[in-house]
C-alpha cells in the first residue's frame, strides 16, 4: 500500500537533515519542490477528471504501476 504524503511529510525534514546533512535553506527548497510537484499533479489529474470522468481516472490511477 502506498503511503499518504500528508501523514509521512512531518517526518521528512528530520530524515533529510540527519541523513543528507541539508541546511535549513536546502531543506526549504526540497520541501517547496515537493509541494509544487503535488500541486501540478493535482491540476493534471483534475483536468483529466474533467475530460474523461471520475471513474476512468480512478481506475487508471489504481491500475498504474507503483
Amino acid at each position: 500500500m502506498r503511503g499518504d504524503v500528508r501523514t509521512e511529510l512531518p517526518a521528512v525534514p528530520a530524515v533529510l537533515q540527519s541523513d543528507y546533512h541539508y541546511s535549513t535553506g536546502q531543506l526549504g527548497l526540497v520541501l517547496a519542490a515537493l509541494t509544487c510537484g503535488a500541486a501540478v499533479t493535482e491540476i493534471v489529474w483534475g483536468l483529466l477528471t474533467d475530460r474523461f470522468g471520475e471513474r476512468a481516472v480512478l481506475v487508471t490511477g489504481w491500475r498504474a504501476p507503483p
